[in-house]
């Protein structure tokens, strides 16, 4: 069949895409494992001025019925945890030209961006990780279970970009993205993610469950509060800015499956010690012997509350506000629209 979208030229869809969202112009592109974005800008008087357009990446031993089935699944799953302040969310869905569609926000970047920024305090560090740890909650509860939970999937939003707000480091909130790899493992029994934040049940094919994410967040806190060191023991800045030889070594199954075999030591712990337990007990092999992602929760934010009460206090104010807009009833403008395009995807395709 054919696909007149991929016909066109990169810069021909990007004119398209911004015509569709009414933006002033498509700006830069970038690329994924199956998906692939196209910058937009709105004009400097809208806010927000930068949205994202993200469409199927065309592949040749993918059938496109394929890829669109493939892409309204990914887009169901997202829209699935409705609204939380600490989940991305598409705004629109569209199908043109054969292919799915969807717009979101662009924010200020991914949390590798912040990873290493010397100015950025550990009471802000903290106060994000809490808010990633209830916005993961929100998403096991609806049972979304994300195999590729690493830095760049987790969008940072600055509320001070947007909003005049008193000087302060707690004003970064985390939003988990990119649900393509959600319960692959329970679908269709896929259970690989980025190597460097796979945890030991994936690496042996074994059930996934809310454990998985504490693992994760456990290699997270770590990085985050030690400005970069993974608990292996050394930098990742070359592994998230794609710099060899340390990227591709990184990239090695053995590598990684020889830290875990070996109990997945922490190298250089925490300096603080409670922090430093609460990494290890997140990186227990074994999931049952793990904390929940509540107990993770309430830890950091207790050791939040220690190092500043009015970050504590602003989190507490946070997580309040997720709790009362991600209720069953919100987003219904967003669950028509996927309605839609799933009912355009099933007739252009004859589904």
């Amino acid at each position: 069949m054919s696909e007149p979208f991929y016909d066109l030229s990169p810069e021909q869809r990007g004119q398209h895409l911004a015509f569709l969202a009414k933006a002033e112009s498509a700006m830069d592109r970038s690329a994924g494992f199956s998906g692939e974005i196209v910058f937009l800008d709105n004009g400097r008087n809208v806010k927000p001025r930068l949205t994202c357009a993200k469409f199927p990446k065309w592949t040749q031993n993918l059938p496109p019925e394929e890829r669109a089935k493939r892409f309204l699944r990914e887009i169901n799953l997202q829209a699935s945890a409705h609204y939380h302040p600490n989940v991305h969310w598409p705004f629109d869905v569209i199908f043109t030209m054969g292919t799915p569609v969807a717009f979101f926000r662009r924010w200020e970047g991914d949390l590798s961006d912040f990873i290493e920024d010397e100015n950025w305090k550990d009471d802000g560090r903290l106060a994000l990780l809490v808010q990633l740890a209830a916005g993961l909650a929100h998403c096991h509860a609806r049972g979304l279970v994300h195999q590729d939970l690493k830095p760049e999937n987790i969008f940072v939003r600055d509320l001070a970009a947007t909003i005049a707000l008193p000087k302060a480091g707690f004003w970064l909130r985390p939003l988990v993205a990119d649900f393509g790899s959600v319960n692959l493992a329970a679908e269709i029994g896929e259970h690989s993610g980025s190597r460097p934040y796979m945890a030991p049940e994936q690496w042996a094919k074994a059930g996934l469950s809310e454990k998985t994410s504490v693992f994760v967040l456990g290699i997270i806190l770590h990085e985050l509060m030690s400005c970069g060191i993974h608990p292996i023991g050394e930098s990742s800045h070359d592994w998230h800015r794609h710099i060899n030889p340390g990227f591709n070594r990184w990239q090695q199954n053995d590598f990684w499956r020889n830290w875990v075999a070996a109990g997945c030591p922490i190298a250089q712990p925490l300096d603080d010690h409670e922090l430093a337990g609460l990494v290890q007990a997140c990186l227990a092999v074994s999931p049952n012997d793990r904390p929940s992602l509540l107990y993770v929760q309430t830890e950091l934010h207790r050791l939040l509350s220690q190092r500043s009460q009015a970050a504590s206090d602003q989190v507490s104010v946070f997580l309040h506000m997720a709790a009362t807009q991600s209720e069953e009833g919100e987003w219904q403008h967003l669950k028509q629209r996927v309605a839609t395009l799933k009912r355009d995807i099933e007739a252009f395709y004859n589904l």
